[in-house]
């Protein structure tokens, strides 16, 4: 469908919609308690849709363009925010959080990604999905306590493991222990070529091993390799794999191409391999991390088989060191973005959620190859190159696609859609070391070979836990860590050291790399303030990269990673869109400031439930007729 075409369709979907019926909602299994439950018949139903990397800047580029013709239309035609703003820092654990449950990183402990819990030894870190607090209660559970019928997928802050994250429905992608490979593999030739395969030259044969994380053999295909052009040179082109393990039909994978292969049947759990080279008698095959779908209840299970194999988050790190290609990067980025939103189609058309909370990651994915977002550091951060970038062209065109599927679903006469970006990120060019800054100012102390360093706690003063862009330093302090060596009495003298020596790192122009350097006790106008932050927090100039690495002794070095998030999130750039269409809401109006914390409440006002008491964001004024 053109772009004009896909306008005119939006504009009929707002004047007249198909109903969708309502499924009985399963038992939920927190009772309710302060809240007045409602019948689901009279409930609007509401579908939440995060971008993660949707920068307004760019989405702005990108609807001028003609590439999101859906977006542009919800923007034109429903309620949308000059402003979007996310916390601080603006990390996928403390922005998932803070929008399912309406409070601040101060209320949910989670302040970022990775951090230090109190009482445990301080070089032990751990992930905010292990520590969800029990106090805050995520959108979805309140909704189920009142009756509706939820449903996640592929969303972070949700844990079919956890009975007190899971919604009615749960769609979600997880990773093996298998990691990624690069497989180089000789051929040889087939004695017997196969009489229906086509190649000039003298076809070969090859064995790919699967291994698992124990060095045995996950799974094994036999590589059938092919020249399909007829031009004179033998290059094999073209693979044809089979497993003798399963009964399943062959994959064909062309060079410079991408296809999934199924590991494990009974586990539905496969890898995306890359044909990235062929010189000789001699292939070199990328292999992603292996994953697989799992669904809650188990009973859905056997339709998500159905939407086959998912693929893992794009490997930034494979892309970074050269194993496989930008545009490969994006046909996996493509190719799951696609997945996730066949997922959530599925999940909308059987069941019926009152509430869906689906994301779509290809935008952030695509930044990650797409070289012209690098931002001069002398120059102010909306001043990037004019010229966009294909693949992030490539990943509106895919989301607007996806957008306008969604949309065709949903009755807006009796729903709501509401359209947000998550951690919004830019490419970074320089990496640094924040735990070798403390190792200057003589606060840590490291011991064992550069690859498998560790913290001697008995001599160490101060760790720092990097995130992208944001660092929490965590003072070794008597009486609350573990093996603490720094008294109360010289608290404040390294709390003194540690924010010298951050502020003492300078770029090429003598221009200080960090936006903040905080202590604790300035954090509660960002809502930080914590008993898991740390005693400093910092955040960087965007394009650095803070890397808390052991093994380093130069403050600063190339990128270790190719995009970040977690700085400033008053940067307006690296803030977010905010677009919400449907009967109930406003026409054509344009709100100041959205807050990542009302949007929980938003849900809750929409469908007519109380927001748990744990939430601090306020219901959207102004969205509504």
């Amino acid at each position: 469908m053109n772009g004009p075409n896909r306008c005119i369709w939006l504009a009929l979907v707002l004047s007249a919609m198909c109903c969708c019926g309502q499924a009985s909602p399963p038992d939920p299994t927190v009772p309710p308690t302060d809240a007045t439950v409602l019948s689901p018949a009279h409930q609007t139903g509401v579908v939440i849709l995060v971008l993660e990397g949707a920068r307004p800047d760019w989405t702005s580029q990108h609807i001028e363009r003609g590439l999101a013709p859906n977006l542009a239309a919800m923007s034109d035609r429903g309620v949308s925010a000059t402003s979007f703003r996310p916390v601080d820092p603006n990390l996928k654990g403390p922005f998932y959080v803070s929008l399912s449950t309406g409070a601040f990183p101060q209320t949910t402990g989670v302040v970022a990604n990775t951090y230090h819990l109190p009482g445990q030894p301080l070089d032990r870190t751990t992930d905010y999905s292990l520590t969800l607090p029990e106090s805050t209660e995520p959108i979805w559970r309140t909704a189920m306590r009142n009756g509706l019928v939820t449903a996640t997928v592929l969303w972070p802050a949700a844990d079919m493991n956890m009975p007190e994250l899971r919604a009615s429905y749960m769609i979600d992608v997880a990773q093996s222990e298998i990691k990624p490979n690069l497989h180089h593999i000789a051929l040889e030739a087939v004695h017997e070529p196969p009489p229906d395969r086509t190649s000039y030259s003298i076809p070969q044969q090859a064995v790919l091993t699967i291994q698992d994380a124990n060095g045995g053999h996950a799974a094994e295909f036999r590589i059938l390799a092919l020249d399909s052009l007829d031009d004179g040179v033998q290059q094999y082109d073209s693979l044809v794999l089979n497993s003798d393990a399963f009964a399943e039909q062959p994959t064909f994978l062309r060079l410079d191409k991408c296809a999934a292969v199924t590991v494990s049947p009974r586990l539905q759990s496969g890898a995306y391999l890359c044909f990235t080279a062929s010189e000789g008698v001699s292939l070199t095959l990328y292999q992603s991390q292996v994953s697989y779908a799992s669904a809650y209840p188990p009973e859905i299970a056997a339709g998500v088989r159905d939407l086959g194999i998912p693929p893992p988050s794009p490997d930034t790190d494979a892309l970074r060191l050269g194993w496989i290609t930008p545009e490969q990067f994006v046909e996996i980025a493509k190719v799951r973005a696609e997945w996730a939103m066949r997922a959530g189609l599925h999940i909308y058309r059987k069941y019926h959620p009152d509430l869906l909370l689906l994301t779509q990651s290809i935008i952030a994915d695509c930044a990650a190859a797409s070289p012209m977002i690098q931002i001069e550091k002398a120059a102010p951060i909306g001043e990037e190159t004019a010229e966009l970038s294909e693949h992030l062209a490539l990943a509106y065109t895919v989301v607007d696609t996806h957008l306008e599927d969604l949309l065709s679903l949903v009755d807006l006469a009796n729903s709501a859609v509401l359209v947000v970006s998550g951690e919004t990120v830019t490419q970074v060019d320089t990496t640094i070391r924040v735990n070798a800054v403390l190792k200057s100012a003589k606060l840590l102390q490291v011991q064992g070979p550069d690859d498998q360093e560790s913290v001697v706690l008995s001599r160490t003063r101060a760790l720092a836990v990097g995130d992208g862009g944001a660092s929490h330093i965590y003072v070794n302090l008597q009486g609350r860590q573990q093996a603490g060596t720094v008294s109360p009495e010289d608290y404040e003298q390294v709390l003194a050291q540690i924010t010298e020596a951050f502020g003492a790192v300078k770029d090429d122009l003598g221009e200080g790399t960090f936006s903040r350097i905080l202590a604790a006790d300035q954090l509660s106008d960002l809502h930080l303030l914590s008993p898991n932050g740390g005693d400093i927090f910092v955040q960087a100039q965007p394009g650095y990269y803070l890397d808390d690495g052991l093994e380093y002794t130069r403050l600063t070095g190339p990128p270790t990673a190719i995009t970040a998030g977690g700085y400033d999130a008053s940067i307006p750039e690296l803030q977010g869109i905010f677009i919400a269409i449907g009967d109930q809401l406003a026409l054509r109006r344009t709100l100041p400031v959205v807050r990542a914390v009302d949007i929980a409440p938003t849900i809750a006002k929409i469908q007519r439930f109380s927001p748990a008491l744990t939430c601090e964001g306020k219901a959207i004024e102004g969205i509504w007729r």
